[in-house]
């Protein structure tokens, strides 16, 4: 292998190194050889001396702390999906997921197995729901607490119309419209149709149904039938003289996210049921009192020990 004395800073992430590294490996021999970048990974001996592979590319070298500052990078092997997960889930716990492996005890194992398997399973499941649950799921409204009936008193209303601009993710366009704060987002997003069409005179109108509201900027989605007023959103703007930005986004755009988890997730193996851990058995402990013979012990050998005769 080839040793490079590099400089970086200590909050440099992963990923800004190996560009570093690349950038010096051009004026090595033997850098034709190399693959891409995304082909290799970091290793290094961490605080407990284990060899760790670094597969998350956004951590900081100052959140890694490897025992000494040194890495190592070496082809990339597996799965990188899991070994991502695998790796947040350890940073999480303050633990190495291999120390769980270690363990030889079947009533852990089994539990693992179990765990596993239903995790993967309501994964998948959550994977074929329509683009509008899947987006609840992942997305949840951001409601007022009074809107929600966690509030002490009534949610005041607007009185006035309000101005919201709306922009189309496809082709850019936006409008600026006057509605009532008590309508809900589906007229507002019907509104924004109408005006796209007479505009570029569509011959054929959308379905308001077929979009979402989205917040600009932001991963916070506009649905359901709920008052313009109660969203989090609205209130914000309305409360600093603003005008709230939405953006309209088309449900492909919402199943292509869906796709792209559903990508990143592996499919639950098909494992043979096991049967459960026999339960160990119970030693049997006796009590030298009750046992009918004496108990006796024959010294064979002693010396250099003090004794009367």
């Amino acid at each position: 292998g080839i040793y490079l004395n590099l400089s970086v800073s200590c909050n440099a992430s992963l990923g800004t190194i190996k560009q570093v590294v690349w950038k010096h490996a051009q004026y090595e021999p033997l850098y034709h050889m190399l693959s891409d970048p995304e082909a290799y990974v970091f290793t290094c001996i961490n605080q407990t001396a284990e060899q760790q592979e670094l597969e998350d590319e956004q951590r900081r070298l100052c959140d890694i702390q490897p025992f000494l500052p040194v890495l190592r990078l070496v082809a990339r092997e597996g799965d990188r999906v899991k070994k991502v997960i695998n790796s947040q889930i350890s940073l999480l716990i303050g633990k190495g997921l291999h120390e769980f492996d270690s363990v030889q005890d079947p009533e852990v194992n089994d539990f693992r197995t179990k765990m596993c398997q239903f995790c993967e399973e309501r994964a998948a499941k959550r994977q074929q729901l329509s683009w509008a649950a899947w987006m609840e799921y992942n997305f949840p409204l951001q409601l007022e607490p009074m809107a929600k009936g966690l509030g002490t008193g009534p949610l005041h209303t607007p009185t006035k119309n309000i101005f919201v601009n709306v922009k189309f993710q496809s082709g850019g366009e936006s409008f600026t419209f006057q509605i009532s704060p008590e309508e809900f987002p589906i007229t507002l997003m019907s509104y924004a149709i109408k005006k796209q069409a007479t505009v570029f005179r569509h011959e054929t109108v959308e379905k308001p149904e077929d979009y979402t509201l989205q917040v600009n900027g932001k991963c916070e989605y506009l649905y359901g039938n709920y008052p313009l007023y109660q969203f989090q959103y609205i209130r914000s703007c309305l409360h600093r003289g603003r005008t709230p930005h939405l953006t309209m986004v088309h449900s492909s755009a919402i199943i292509a996210m869906r796709d792209e988890q559903t990508n990143c997730i592996a499919s639950p193996p098909k494992m043979a049921a096991k049967p459960p851990p026999l339960p160990k058995k119970k030693p049997n402990y006796g009590s030298l009192w009750s046992l009918e013979q004496s108990f006796y012990i024959e010294l064979v050998q002693g010396s250099k020990v003090n004794a009367d005769e």
